[in-house]
């Protein structure tokens, strides 16, 4: 597993977004997440990094309500973030968008 702590670490969403946003920033410094909470095409900042915002970030919508937004994705291996979105996929109960 590709972050230990998560594993039946969360009761919920938001404590999931928490867990899951420390193993990332810990796994890779420096690296800039930001979660949203998705209403239809507005994207609200929910959790994470809202310093120095990237013009174009990486966004992947996680379902109907929920999106990450990554701004410095170099940072991750293309292997890393396949692993990083099948993870996201198991906890996430709705199909994955990108």
């Amino acid at each position: 597993m590709l972050f230990p702590e998560i594993n039946n670490c969360c009761f919920g969403k938001q404590e999931f977004i928490e867990v899951f946003h420390r193993a990332l920033v810990e796994q890779y410094p420096g690296l800039q997440v930001r979660w949203v909470r998705i209403y239809g095409k507005r994207w609200a900042h929910l959790y994470g990094d809202a310093g120095d915002i990237s013009c174009h970030p990486f966004k992947m919508q996680l379902n109907q309500d929920y999106g990450i937004c990554i701004d410095n994705l170099e940072l991750i291996s293309h292997q890393k973030l396949e692993e990083i979105i099948a993870t996201l996929k198991e906890h996430f109960t709705d199909e994955i968008m990108v």
